[in-house]
């Protein structure tokens, strides 16, 4: 990025222009990372009951391994920490700053820029830059792609995510549908001011600027040297006419040294060039093979995290049963102990129960004997009582046969009842005499 924002001079700038550049945004990469993933890093914290699983730096530490960064640092899982697309419409021969369709060319890309955070949501552009100070104008877009999981970090750094949410599928071809998307948007643009632009040349894959600007050089240097080759063998040498017959042409030692000088070293350039283009070739084609070998162990660790994903999914629910078992294990021995307390407790009670039988039999034999003592009572009790009402039944005829004769004989009934109650005798219980046994 320090390219993209003027950090440093590049060979190709025009200082004096570098003013015209126009920064659609410019924010740190550090306050990007923090805005976009801290709370998902809280998140995750916030789930882990084992301290050692808690993020303890950054999420760009965390996931990089790497103190944060304005130059692309790669994981040991292939992640980028930010991705970088160059749009540009033509060359400096057609396009360049400066010209008419420089200047319509840079309206179109400032139309597709402001249009480019909306198409692409899970693309957080964090820095983009239009260059007016080279030879034709272009686009420099970062960005950082956000993905969503449902398991661990539930927002990541991730592009095959990002783009299948963004609803370009999975697997590698999934980028090559977004950008022939996003280059399908560009040609309307263009087509809306009267442009038709080709279809895309092929990307400089993983060589960095300096090595793909070699590259073409050194292509461009063949060409030229190839040129060079023909016309030497096309060349006419000054000659005058021979004497030695027709066809025959006479040239000077100088002249002809002089070509075959030139050729020789013509050729010896040419092959030097070849050599040189077939290196840089070969390197170039070694990089785009590095590059899909990449794509491939990209889809492959998609692919896997997928499946961990699925098998920890599946751990999950296998621990979460197990947690399900492991509770019933220990109601069902609380369970265990309850009931033995109550058998305890039951076998206590059989024995009270034995007991209290025991009592209870022993209480019907005494029962048993006290009724018996009772009815014979009961039976005493009943001739006491008939005896009872056979004296009372005498005593009140024997005191009628008083009363009556006390009435006859005109004395108190009671008093002489009294009188004989205190031993007197019948026929002095009227006189002072005093009481005698009877």
């Amino acid at each position: 990025m320090s390219h993209n924002n003027r950090d440093f001079k590049p060979k190709n700038v025009d200082s004096g222009r570098t003013k015209n550049n126009v920064t659609f945004i410019k924010e740190p990469i550090s306050e990007a990372y923090e805005r976009l993933f801290e709370a998902a890093v809280e998140r995750y914290n916030a789930r882990q009951k084992r301290s050692d699983r808690k993020i303890k730096s950054g999420y760009f530490e965390y996931q990089f391994n790497h103190a944060v960064s304005d130059n692309v640092v790669t994981s040991p899982d292939k992640r980028k920490s930010f991705y970088e697309d160059v749009v540009q419409i033509g060359t400096k021969d057609d396009t360049g700053v400066g010209s008419l369709d420089g200047e319509i060319a840079t309206r179109c890309l400032t139309e597709y820029m402001d249009g480019f955070q909306a198409r692409n949501p899970n693309f957080h552009v964090f820095n983009a830059v239009l260059h007016m100070d080279e030879a034709t104008p272009h686009l420099h877009i970062d960005y950082i792609p956000v993905g969503h999981c449902k398991r661990g970090v539930d927002t990541q750094n991730g592009i095959a995510q990002a783009l299948k949410e963004m609803g370009y599928g999975d697997g590698k071809d999934a980028i090559a549908r977004w950008r022939k998307s996003e280059c399908d948007v560009l040609k309307e643009i263009c087509g809306r001011y009267d442009i038709t632009i080709s279809e895309p040349q092929k990307s400089r894959g993983t060589m960095t600027v300096e090595a793909y600007k070699e590259v073409k050089r050194l292509e461009d240097k063949l060409t030229h040297l190839s040129e060079l080759s023909n016309a030497a063998d096309g060349a006419e040498i000054p000659h005058k006419k021979s004497l030695l017959g027709k066809g025959k042409i006479v040239v000077s030692t100088e002249d002809f040294e002089k070509v075959e000088a030139e050729k020789k070293a013509a050729a010896v350039q040419l092959k030097t060039a070849e050599i040189q283009t077939e290196k840089a070739i070969e390197a170039a084609r070694k990089n785009q093979e590095y590059a899909e070998h990449l794509d491939v162990r990209e889809k492959e660790i998609t692919e896997n995290e997928k499946l961990a994903e699925e098998r920890l999914g599946k751990a999950t629910n296998l621990l979460n049963k197990q947690t399900n078992i492991n509770k019933i294990l220990v109601d069902t021995e609380k369970e265990r102990d309850i009931y033995k307390r109550e058998m305890d407790r039951i076998k206590y009670l059989q024995l009270e129960i034995q007991d209290l039988k025991n009592n209870a039999e022993k209480w019907r034999n005494e029962c048993s004997n006290k009724n018996r003592e009772i009815t014979a009572l009961n039976a005493e009790i009943t001739r006491q009582s008939e005896k009872i009402n056979y004296l009372q039944k005498l005593y009140n005829w024997v005191y009628d046969i008083a009363k009556y004769a006390c009435q006859k004989l005109k004395i108190d009934v009671e008093n002489a009842i009294k009188r004989r109650s205190e031993g007197y005798r019948t026929t002095y219980i009227f006189s002072d005499e005093k009481k005698r046994s009877r």
